[in-house]
C-alpha cells in the first residue's frame, strides 16, 4: 500500500514538472513572437541579441588580470583585533528584577 502512494505521488511530481516545463516554454514562444512582431526584427536578429562579442570577454578577463596581478600579497592578509565589548544593557537581567516590596510594620 505505502508503495502504490509513493509509485502515485512522485509520478504526480513529474508530471507537475513536464507540464510546467511545457507551460513555461509556450509562454518564451509567445513572448518572443510578440516581440518580434513588434519590433519587426528577424529571427536571427532574436538569437543574437543576449550575447556578447568576444571583445567583452576580453576586457573582462584583463581587468581581472590586472586587478590580481598589480597588488601586493600583503592586500590578502586580515589582521583581526579583539574589540573590548561595553556595558550593554539591552540584554541586561538586572533590569527585569523588580524591587522586593516594602513589609509596613
Amino acid at each position: 500500500m505505502t508503495l502504490i502512494y509513493m509509485i502515485v505521488a512522485f509520478g504526480v511530481l513529474i508530471l507537475f514538472y513536464f507540464v510546467f516545463k511545457f507551460i513555461g516554454e509556450i509562454a518564451i514562444f509567445l513572448s518572443t513572437r510578440r516581440a518580434i512582431k513588434s519590433f519587426g526584427i528577424t529571427k536571427e536578429e532574436v538569437k543574437n541579441i543576449g550575447q556578447p562579442s568576444g571583445e567583452v570577454f576580453a576586457a573582462i578577463a584583463m581587468a581581472i588580470y590586472e586587478a590580481t596581478e598589480m597588488h601586493d600579497e600583503e592586500n590578502t592578509i586580515i589582521t583581526i583585533k579583539n574589540k573590548a565589548l561595553n556595558y550593554s544593557p539591552w540584554s541586561s537581567k538586572i533590569y527585569t528584577l523588580r524591587e522586593t516590596p516594602k513589609i509596613k510594620e
